[in-house]
């Protein structure tokens, strides 16, 4: 089934106003049925964005889309079987405003990862993932890409929980394009 755009709208207090048929499309085909339609209406865009970094990053691209600048850029939102690529666009919106828009920019099969699989059993260990490239935080602070890591966890009967952060390079090269916009 094609993805199609996912889009939503969040109000001047960044509550999200309204989300399409796409949105909870995407839901149900990646097993977060608790997110489609009217379930996250008035919820705070805030509440699903717990990382520091990956919030003041945020804040800066709203302040720069309500001060009537569109933002773009490219991330990364892979599926267990599934390696995918979305450009994301933010524009402004009546009343202070944001609307969002998520399309697919690029999709290929590989072979299920179970890290990426809600339904796999989970140890109690935590692993942070980029929310633009995917890599994945070191004990060390080093980032190592996803497949590598899903490699080094083959054959273990329960893997790590993800928790979103952003990696050096991607949130550098991200305010570095938006204080060029």
């Amino acid at each position: 089934m094609a993805i199609g755009a996912i889009a939503y709208r969040v109000d001047r207090d960044d509550r999200i106003l309204s989300v399409n048929e796409g949105w909870s499309r995407f839901a149900a085909e990646n097993d977060a049925e608790r997110l489609k339609g009217k379930a996250v209406l008035g919820i705070s865009l805030w509440d699903f964005i717990t990382d520091t970094a990956v919030r003041d990053l945020h804040a800066l691209m709203l302040e720069r889309v309500r001060s009537e600048r569109t933002v773009r850029y490219r991330f990364r939102c892979d599926a267990p079987g599934k390696c995918r690529l979305f450009e994301m666009t933010m524009a402004p919106g009546a009343e202070g405003g944001v609307s969002f828009c998520s399309e697919l920019v690029s999709e290929e099969n590989r072979p299920s990862l179970p890290l990426l699989d809600p339904k796999s059993s989970r140890n109690g260990l935590f692993l942070k993932v980029c929310s633009w490239c995917h890599a994945m935080a070191q004990p060390d602070g080093s980032w190592s890409s996803l497949e590598e890591v899903a490699a080094g966890l083959q054959g273990e009967a329960a893997v790590p929980a993800l928790t979103h952060g952003i990696c050096g390079a991607c949130e550098a090269e991200m305010r570095r394009e938006l204080v060029a916009s």
